[in-house]
């Protein structure tokens, strides 16, 4: 039988400890709770909870290749989303919490899950819907971007609260921030089109991301001058 993929535990010597044999690929990095157990997915679709001294404690099975980081609560529940479409809750235990179904796509949520101060889990899909869900399970808003550009990348949250995530087709989002959050998440009124790498930048009258458009602004200023410099030599 051949292992298609292995977690390892390495000692900081740079011997190994032990490692854990998964029954398909992994192509992301693992998460560890506070207990020190250790989550996994692979591309079979299954999430590995092992113990801290290379043993399976539980063995969680979606419909297809998780490829996601997963995130874990406060309350130690694993949030991670699937190819399959749907993002899980899942115990400590093991046993599924909740699930939300997202819309179908090839390899519909790749990106992982980013937990706020005040548990709302933040995760993106392939067909460009970017979620806040309660810890209940529950949509707490949601956004559509205007390309439908899918979400792959892993949101960011900054220290006032604010979620930062990439779309596919090269915008830089913020969301939110306190103390207006949920009104400024489900109506965002302002944007800043640059040509630069990064065409948008969602402003919602944080001065940190005021900033980041204005520097994004000079940069797109300062590369059609040397587009210009360089047709005229």
């Amino acid at each position: 039988m051949i292992n298609l993929g292995s977690l390892y535990a390495i000692n900081p010597n740079g011997k190994e400890k032990w490692h854990f044999d998964t029954d398909k690929l992994i192509e992301s990095s693992p998460a560890i709770d506070k207990y020190g157990t250790i989550y996994v997915g692979t591309l079979s679709g299954k999430v590995y909870a092992v113990n801290p001294d290379g043993t399976k404690k539980w063995v969680f099975k979606t419909n297809d290749g998780v490829s996601a980081i997963p995130a874990i609560g406060k309350d130690g529940t694993i949030y991670v989303g699937s190819w399959d479409a749907y993002f899980y809750a899942i115990n400590p235990n093991g046993t599924e919490k909740w699930k939300y179904k997202t819309p179908d796509t090839f390899e519909a949520i790749i990106a992982s899950a980013a937990i706020g101060s005040d548990e709302t889990i933040y995760i993106g899909s392939g067909t460009g819907i970017f979620y806040a869900f309660n810890p209940d399970g529950t949509v707490k808003w949601q956004y559509q971007s205007p390309s439908q550009d899918g979400f792959a990348s892993s949101p960011a949250i900054g220290a006032d609260g604010t979620v930062y995530v990439g779309g596919q087709s090269g915008k830089l989002y913020a969301f939110g921030g306190s103390p207006t959050a949920d009104k400024d998440q489900k109506d965002i009124k302002d944007k800043k089109e640059t040509t630069g790498d990064i065409s948008i930048i969602r402003v919602i009258g944080i001065l940190g991301v005021l900033v980041i458009a204005l520097a994004i602004s000079m940069f797109s200023v300062l590369k059609k001058r040397r587009l210009k410099n360089n047709k005229k030599r």
